[in-house]
């Protein structure tokens, strides 16, 4: 008789599969504990003890975390027209609104490049390292800054009304001259002087080699051309319009001619922004006298803070009388003396 004989199998998973299991399964089990990269300070939490966190394209945010609150940053927003004059390692000041009493100090370490337009108004972002030992500043506060940019000791300095004041007699003798033939006395006006000036303190500061010294003296003789070609077809308004647009190019001419240290050198001088694109400016300044007319006198102007600016050179004084303002009837205090406080630094 012939019959089948049956053998008992157990069913399993292999050895090897079972152990890539419990592996995969240690490895879920390890994303369920998730540790912050970094020591810090926790700013805020963006989650809920029991709450599902899946990420997809983009991991989520669970916590804002402060590494140093010690060592904190200040992002400002400098206008396209001030950016020129901001270079790195210079000195800030601010002030923020939980502590209007006390000013904070800083230094700025970057510069971005990436602009910032709101409403047609064109930024760039410019960073500021501070101290904060005390933890007196917080993340996300508003601050108030100001970057040093020029600074100058023991300087001659006068009003500004003063380089804007313009006696009746004067207004007249220009109504009466042709146009452009006689240039506003508180408009800028090139010189040869004032363009030997800026290119002897180049040479000073910079070290440049004589190819260096005609190659700018060159651009700044240029440029002194085209302002007064304008000055002759449109007048003074036509004239500071060209400055103006002169000033970005003859940057750009005369860092190509610098080696990278004179760059840096060039980009930290303590310059009027003015300055820093071609020659001084030079202005009159209308002087008192015991009888008879004010006299004009003129004067190189330097960096300014809004209020006085520096007299770089020029017929004036420490001490002597400028007029600011024309007096009427029994005022005798048709004259100012320009006040003699040391100058600080200005924005």
């Amino acid at each position: 008789m012939i019959g089948l004989i049956s053998t008992p199998v157990t069913l399993g998973l292999p050895e090897a599969s079972a152990r890539a299991t419990l592996h995969q399964t240690e490895i879920n089990l390890a994303y369920t504990t998730i540790v912050a990269p970094i020591d810090g300070v926790v700013i805020s939490r963006n989650v809920d003890v029991g709450q599902t966190v899946a990420a997809s394209l983009q991991a989520p945010t669970l916590f804002t975390i402060a590494q140093d609150l010690t060592e904190m940053q200040v992002d400002t927003n400098v206008s396209e027209a001030d950016v020129g004059r901001v270079a790195i390692g210079q000195e800030s000041t601010f002030t923020v609104d939980a502590f209007p009493n006390l000013t904070f100090q800083g230094k700025v370490s970057d510069i971005r490049n990436a602009p910032v337009t709101v409403q047609n108004v064109v930024t760039y972002d410019v960073v500021i390292l501070v101290k904060n030992p005390e933890l007196k500043l917080r993340p996300g506060m508003t601050a108030n800054a100001s970057i040093l940019v020029a600074k100058r000791e023991d300087a001659l300095k006068i009003p500004n009304a003063a380089l804007r004041f313009r006696p009746e007699f004067a207004k007249k003798e220009v109504a009466v001259s042709s146009k452009g033939s006689a240039p506003s006395p508180a408009a800028p006006a090139s010189s040869p002087a004032s363009l030997e000036q800026f290119l002897e303190r180049l040479k000073a500061e910079l070290k440049l080699t004589p190819e260096q010294q005609a190659g700018i003296a060159r651009i700044l003789k240029d440029a002194q051309g085209e302002i007064q070609s304008a000055r002759k077809t449109g007048g003074a308004e036509e004239a500071k319009a060209k400055a103006k647009e002169l000033r970005a190019a003859n940057r750009i001419k005369i860092g190509s001619l610098l080696t990278e240290e004179q760059k840096k050198k060039y980009a930290q001088m303590d310059q009027r922004p003015d300055s820093t694109q071609g020659p001084a400016q030079v202005y009159k300044v209308w002087v008192p006298v015991p009888e008879g007319r004010p006299v004009p006198v003129d004067i190189t102007t330097g960096i300014s803070d809004g209020s006085y600016t520096e007299v770089a050179s020029g017929g004036l004084k420490e001490g002597e009388e400028v007029i600011v303002e024309a007096g009427t009837g029994n005022n005798k205090g048709g004259t100012a003396q320009a006040p003699q406080p040391s100058m600080k630094g200005f924005r």
